[in-house]
C-alpha cells in the first residue's frame, strides 16, 4: 500500500492511495451463501489425475484485485476579491472530487448447458466428425451440475479464475458550503454528482466459453473412440445465438451506475 497525503496550500489538499494485492485460495462456496456471495462455479467435475477435487481449484481468489487507486482532491475557494459582498458570495465553497480505478476481478470460464452424463465415461472435444476422448470422470456425481450455472471448464481448457474481468473507473464530485446561523448552528447546502463522466462500468460478463452436447444428440456421437460403450458428451463452440464469452452482462449496481445528481440542504445543531 502506498499513501500520499499532501496539503498543497492555498486551500487545496491531495489524498492518494494505491494498493497492490494478490489473493489465492482453494475456491469459495458457490451461490448466495458463499463468502461475500461467492461466485465460484462448481468444482471441476473431470478427473485429470494428480490433484483433484478442491485441491485442484487452488488459484486466484474471487476477490483478487491486483491494483486499486483512489485519488481525492479537496479545495476551498479563497479568492482575493476586494468587494466584501462579492467575496462573501464567492469564497467559502468547498469542492472535492474522488477518482477510483481498479483492475477487474477474475473470471472463471464455464460450460453452457447441464452436464447430464457424469457417471463414468469420457469427455470428448474436437470436430463433429472426429471427437477424441480425453479424460474419465468415473465416480463423480452430476447432482451439482443439472441446474443453474454450468460447471467450470476442465483444466486442459482453462484453470479456475484464469481470465481477467473488466475494471472500474469512476469519478465523483461534490461542492458544498456551510452558512453560520447562530453560534453552533449551521446550514449546509451541497450538490453531488456520482459517475460524473457517465462512464460505463462493466460489472459482470458472460462466463460460458464452450457448449456441452449430450452423447447421441446434435453433432455429438453416441460413442467415442477409446470408450465405445458410453461417454459424457462433447464440448464445442457456442452457438451464434448465445452470448459469447466475456461479453457484458451487467453494467450497473448499487455502487457503480449511470451518472446521478443530487442536491441537499442540512441544518447542523
Amino acid at each position: 500500500i502506498v499513501s500520499v497525503h499532501k496539503p498543497l496550500g492555498h486551500g487545496v489538499e491531495l489524498l492518494a492511495n494505491h494498493t497492490w494485492a494478490k489473493a489465492l485460495d482453494n475456491g469459495q462456496t458457490y451461490g448466495s451463501n458463499g463468502t461475500f456471495n461467492g461466485t465460484d462455479a462448481p468444482l471441476n467435475p473431470f478427473r485429470l489425475g494428480g490433484r483433484n477435487g478442491i485441491n485442484d481449484e487452488y488459484s486466484r481468489s474471487d476477490l483478487d484485485i491486483r491494483n486499486r487507486t483512489i485519488v481525492t482532491l479537496i479545495g476551498q475557494s479563497h479568492l482575493p476579491i476586494g468587494n466584501k459582498y462579492a467575496a462573501y458570495a464567492a469564497n467559502g465553497w468547498q469542492l472535492s472530487g474522488t477518482y477510483t480505478a481498479q483492475d477487474g476481478e477474475p473470471v472463471t470460464a464455464t460450460i453452457n448447458g447441464s452436464l447430464t452424463y457424469l457417471t463414468g465415461g469420457n469427455l470428448a472435444i474436437g470436430g463433429p466428425t472426429s471427437p477424441t476422448a480425453l479424460t474419465s470422470d468415473a465416480g463423480v456425481s452430476n447432482a451439482a451440475f443439472t441446474s443453474g450455472p454450468g460447471a467450470r471448464v476442465p483444466d486442459f481448457i482453462a484453470r479456475r479464475n484464469a481470465f481477467k474481468g473488466p475494471g472500474v473507473h469512476n469519478l465523483d464530485a461534490r461542492v458544498s458550503r456551510e452558512f453560520p446561523v447562530f453560534e453552533r448552528y449551521h446550514f449546509e447546502v451541497a450538490a453531488e454528482a456520482f459517475n460524473v463522466v457517465n462512464h460505463r462500468n462493466i460489472l459482470s460478463v458472460n462466463t460460458a466459453l464452450v457448449a456441452y452436447t449430450a452423447p447421441g444428440s446434435g453433432s455429438c456421437p453416441a460413442a467415442v473412440a477409446g470408450n465405445p460403450t458410453s461417454n459424457v458428451g462433447c464440448l464445442g463452440p457456442l452457438s451464434a445465438s448465445t452470448a459469447q464469452f466475456m461479453t457484458p452482462s451487467s453494467t450497473s449496481n448499487i455502487i457503480y451506475g449511470a451518472r446521478q445528481l443530487q442536491l441537499l440542504g442540512r441544518f447542523i445543531f
